[in-house]
């Protein structure tokens, strides 16, 4: 059943579509876990709601079982942190559902169901299995059947079930999407007010004494200042919700040697030489170096999208026009193809065919095929199901075998003809329609030159030497660039699946371990370094535990927020200072110009557009106060002629606006209610779904326990 098995091959997963925002999390593989420590199991924490390691697990295996043959693998650890971020969501969201009173009738579930198109293919290729013994018309038919007779149906039961599940939530999403977008909508105050805000552009003076100008030395703040200004904002910044790391960490890249590579690439000369020979593809079934000899017939049309994968610019050419049995290698790093052209010709691409199936004797198929080969209506015969819709199969890229291939092209045009059957039961195909193109045929393989066990035991043994000569993070890091190495730093918590490099963002597969190992309280104390970990063929990897944070906030005492809240400090004494020496010592911005050392700047601010029209969602910043926004809003309330003075984050500021001139701006309405849903709603159409779902994850507060299974 081609619909039942699409979604036994889909992961089991929440699709959350809200307004035009679709929240999906793709699951594909499962991992082991280990026995929990202290006989917790909990894998996760949503508020009082616990996430047990054994349904966590479940769900792994289900992701597991249904994306076993996907080409497309990941790292596990960033596979397993999607599903119990996933499994988080929706626990938050039951919650939300609960308090909000949303759920779905089961009249309204019913009718769903009957819309879904999966659940319709599967219903019609149950109702053509059944052969009239059940009345299944519509997927509620089938639904009521199921849940009375699961034993009867125990092959789809899981899989529809979780179709409906999804069906279910996906409809709780949009009720719940619908209540928020809607929860914050503008009155006519709230659009009088954006329209005075737009309506006039103000052109204001001012002179700026920055807080650049004092010596920070002079302004040295006091430990209190600096805990005030920490206090103020670790909320925003330094809140932890979970354990955090800071580790240090040295990723050994196994590389192959010089004598490597001029290994590796006299046994691609050598293999080189022998697809050209005679033998051509088969030679090469004997060079063990090269395990990947296939052959492959690969469209003309896609020659081009094949040249810019392989990064060869020539590699089209030689597949559109390249002679039959010229050769041709690409190489990218140290990864070599080999390309043989065998054979070039037009081959049938796809065919579009109508399908009968008959169960009965030969005698009934005969008879069918006569009535189909006359033109006549056979879906009222007993024992015959026709199939609803014309079928595409895309012969050359489907990987069927040659028979079925020859099969399809040889009838083409022929009307309907047995495709295959016994003395039970046949299938009937009738071409409708073919498509061609040029294929070449070439025979393919591939090497990669490695690193040889000898290069890779060397590595192994000068960073195990490193390690025991610095067994102290402090040592890890100080001594490392001496030894060539070279030391990264990183923040880890349990939901981290994997290290990155902080230049590049790329990650370092099967790194969890590492990442564990510093989040275990019995492995890892403040200053230890940590084994070798290999579970990276390519990579060894070892890691230093610099500091613990277990509390609720990352501490002052942490050199980079000490660092910001000492300069912070040290701005607002210097602000205070200057502020203390100008305030006051002038009557006009010419004035307070003439006493800063300054001159006076003029500019325009506005409220309400750019330069071609479109409404912004801020006013916009004039040059030399960027920084200092507050200033916008207190000149846009200042009058017009009066001198002002005020203390920003960057400086002090003497200003006066000096006149007012109206903008033309009149926005409709529906202009200024996306306006005001932009700057204020939870839902908007720039950001799609994303100040939805940063507000429904923020609703809990969430543990993350999974560094004690995996």
């Amino acid at each position: 059943m081609a619909a039942l098995e699409k979604i036994r091959k889909r992961a089991v997963i929440l699709t959350i579509v809200i307004g035009a925002g679709l929240l999906a999390f793709i699951l594909e593989e499962a991992v082991r876990a280990s026995s929990s420590f202290f006989n917790d199991t909990t894998a996760a924490k949503v508020g009082d709601e616990k996430i047990e390691i054994h349904e966590f697990q479940n769900r792994l295996t289900e992701l597991n079982q249904a994306n076993q043959n996907n080409p497309d693998k990941q790292d596990p650890a960033i596979q397993q942190q999607q599903l119990l971020q996933q499994m988080v969501f929706e626990k938050i969201l039951e919650k939300e559902y609960e308090k909000a009173g949303i759920t779905v009738s089961n009249e309204e579930m019913m009718r769903l169901l009957d819309q879904n198109q999966d659940a319709i293919q599967i219903t019609q290729q149950v109702a053509q299995q059944m052969q009239g013994r059940q009345n299944i018309q519509s997927p509620s038919q089938l639904d009521k059947l199921i849940q009375s007779q699961p034993d009867f149906y125990v092959q789809i039961v899981r899989p529809w079930n979780n179709l409906k599940k999804q069906i279910y939530d996906n409809r709780c999403a949009q009720k719940l999407a619908f209540l928020m977008q809607n929860s914050i909508q503008p009155n006519d105050i709230d659009r009088l007010a954006m329209q005075e805000e737009a309506k006039d552009v103000l052109t204001v003076e001012y002179a700026k004494k920055e807080i650049a100008s004092l010596d920070d030395a002079k302004y040295k703040p006091t430990e209190a200042e600096i805990k005030a200004v920490y206090d103020k904002f670790k909320e925003l910044y330094w809140k932890l919700d979970n354990p955090m790391r800071s580790i240090s960490y040295i990723a050994v890249n196994l590389d192959p040697s010089n004598a490597d590579l001029q290994k590796g690439k006299a046994v691609v000369s050598r293999a080189y030489a022998l697809l050209q020979g005679e033998k051509g593809l088969d030679s090469l079934r004997n060079v063990s170096e090269f395990g990947n000899v296939q052959t492959a017939v690969v469209p003309v049309s896609d020659a081009k999208k094949m040249g810019q994968q392989s990064n060869d610019s020539t590699l089209a050419a030689y597949i559109t026009s390249g002679a039959v049995g010229s050769t041709h290698m690409t190489t990218t790093d140290n990864n070599y193809t080999l390309f043989k052209i065998k054979d070039r010709q037009v081959l049938t691409d796809s065919v579009t065919y109508m399908a009968v199936a008959v169960e009965g004797n030969k005698q009934l198929q005969d008879s069918v095929l006569a009535m189909l080969k006359a033109g006549k209506d056979v879906s009222k015969v007993k024992g015959v199901q026709v199939a609803p819709e014309a079928q595409t199969l895309q012969l050359q890229s489907a990987g069927l075998p040659d028979s079925i291939k020859n099969k399809f092209t040889a009838n083409a045009g022929n009307g309907y003809f047995k495709f295959n059957g016994d003395a039970k039961q046949a299938l009937f195909v009738n071409i409708t329609k073919t498509s061609s193109q040029m294929f070449t045929t070439m025979g393919t393989a591939s090497y990669e030159i490695v690193a040889s066990k000898a290069t890779r035991d060397g590595a192994l043994d000068k960073f195990q030497a490193f390690l025991n000569k610095n067994k102290t993070a402090a040592n890890f890091k100080k001594n490392a660039l001496k030894a060539g190495y070279q030391v990264k730093d990183a923040m880890v918590t349990a939901a981290t699946p994997q290290l990155q490099d902080p230049m590049t963002g790329q990650g370092i597969e099967n790194s969890r371990k590492a990442i564990k190992w510093a989040l275990s309280d019995k492995e890892a104390e403040e200053g230890a370094v940590s084994p070798i970990f290999r579970e990276n063929n390519d990579v060894l990897l070892a890691v230093a535990l610099n500091k613990a944070y277990d509390d609720e906030y990352m501490p002052l005492s942490e050199k980079e927020i000490k660092d910001f809240c000492t300069a912070r400090a040290t701005a607002i004494k210097k602000a205070d200072a200057l502020e203390k020496q100008y305030k006051g010592k002038a009557k006009d911005v010419a004035g307070y110009a003439k006493a800063m050392g300054t001159t006076v700047e003029t500019a325009e601010v506005t409220f309400g557009n750019d330069q071609m029209g479109t409404v912004n969602t801020a006013p916009m910043m004039p040059n030399g106060m960027e920084g200092d926004g507050g200033l916008i809003g207190r000149v846009a309330g200042s009058k017009v002629g009066t001198v002002n003075f005020w203390k920003g984050n960057n400086g002090v500021y003497a200003y006066r606006v000096l006149k007012t001139t109206p903008s033309n701006i009149q926005m409709k309405k529906e202009e200024l209610n996306s306006r005001f849903m932009m700057q204020y709603g939870i839902y908007d159409q720039q950001y799609g779904s994303r100040r939805m779902s940063q507000a429904i994850m923020g609703s809990a507060k969430v543990k993350n326990n999974s560094a004690k299974f995996y």
